[in-house]
C-alpha cells in the first residue's frame, strides 16, 4: 500500500488484517498516514514475521519514539532485513539510537530521508558506516539539512564499501566545490561519479561550511621551511636556557625569555657564541 495516503482508520484495518500473517517477506506502508497509533500493531507484525527482507515504514506518520521502539524489534526479530526505510520520522539526533541497532546487519538499502540529522548527525553516521553495514549498496539522505562537510564525511565512508552503488543527498545545502571533491573521492576509490544522485533541489547558498584552503606546492614548501626554522629556534632557546624542549618545556622557555628581557641579559647558547642581547626597553616591539 505504498504511497496510497491511507488514513489512520484505513491503516488500522490493513494492519489488523496482517496480524494473523507469519510468512511475510515484504512490508511497505511508507508514504501513508497511518499515524503513531499504528505502532502497536506494527510491533506485533514485525515480531511474528522473522523472514521479512523489506521493511518500509518511513513517512507513515510514526513519531521518533515509536520508530526507535520498532527499530529495536526489527534488529532482534528480523535479522534477514536488507531494505530498511525509516524516513520522514522526525528523528533528528535520535536517528543514531536506531542505526546503532544494526551494526552487524545485512542491510543493503537504507532510507534516512527527511530526518533532520544535520551535519553533526552526518559525521556520526559516517563514523558508524566505517565499521558497520558491510554490504550496504544504497543510502538515501535527501532533505536532512546537510552542509558540505557532513556530506563529504558520508561520501568518504561509503566510498570504502566494496558493494556500494548509489548515494542520494539532494535537497540539502552542499556547495559545488564539495560535490567536485565527492566525485574525486569516489574516483580515487575506483567508483564512478554516477554513484551520486542528482542535486536538482540542492541549495548551496545555505551552506555553512567554507571551502578549505588549497595551497600550491610552493606554499607547502615555504610552510615546511618556516616550520623547520621554528623548530631550530626552539631547540636553540632550549639550549640557551637549559630547558628540555622534548619534555614540553616551551612555557619554561617563554618564562626564561621574559625574565631575560626584563634584565636585558645576553642570551648565550651552549655553543659558546652570542645570539644577541634582549633589550629590556624594546621587548614589547
Amino acid at each position: 500500500c505504498f504511497g496510497s495516503r491511507i488514513s489512520s482508520t484505513g491503516g488500522e484495518a490493513i494492519l489488523e488484517s496482517l496480524l494473523s500473517k507469519t510468512g511475510l517477506v515484504h512490508l511497505d506502508i511508507s508514504s501513508n498516514n497511518f499515524g503513531d497509533g499504528a505502532c502497536e500493531s506494527l510491533a506485533a507484525i514485525l515480531a511474528q514475521n522473522p523472514n521479512l527482507v523489506t521493511i518500509r515504514i518511513g513517512n507513515s506518520g510514526l513519531m521518533a519514539s515509536s520508530m526507535i521502539r520498532l527499530g529495536h524489534i526489527i534488529s532482534t526479530c528480523n535479522e534477514h532485513v536488507q531494505d530498511l526505510d525509516i524516513s520522514s520520522s522526525q528523528l533528528g539526533n535520535n536517528f543514531m539510537s536506531i542505526i546503532n541497532y544494526f551494526i552487524d546487519s545485512d542491510i543493503r538499502v537504507l532510507n534516512l530521508d527527511e530526518n533532520m540529522i544535520g551535519n553533526e548527525g552526518a559525521e556520526s553516521l559516517a563514523d558508524f558506516l566505517e565499521d558497520a553495514l558491510p554490504n550496504l549498496e544504497t543510502l538515501l539522505v535527501n532533505d536532512n539539512n546537510l552542509c558540505s562537510n557532513g556530506a563529504l564525511a558520508i561520501v568518504r565512508a561509503v566510498a570504502k564499501k566494496t558493494n556500494f552503488k548509489h548515494l542520494e543527498m539532494d535537497f540539502n545545502f552542499i556547495s559545488e566545490w564539495a560535490i567536485t571533491e565527492m566525485c574525486d573521492i569516489l574516483h580515487r576509490s575506483g567508483k564512478p561519479s554516477s554513484v551520486l544522485g542528482k542535486f536538482t533541489l540542492n541549495d548551496p547558498e545555505r551552506d555553512e561550511d567554507n571551502k578549505p584552503e588549497t595551497k600550491t606546492d610552493e606554499q607547502l614548501k615555504r610552510d615546511a621551511q618556516q616550520h623547520k626554522q621554528v623548530e631550530e629556534d626552539i631547540q636553540y632557546l632550549g639550549n640557551a636556557f637549559n630547558v628540555s624542549v622534548d619534555e614540553g618545556g616551551i612555557d619554561d622557555i617563554i618564562e626564561s625569555l621574559a625574565q631575560a628581557a626584563k634584565e636585558g641579559k645576553e642570551v648565550m647558547g651552549d655553543y659558546g657564541h652570542d645570539r644577541g642581547i634582549i633589550d629590556a626597553e624594546k621587548r614589547d616591539d
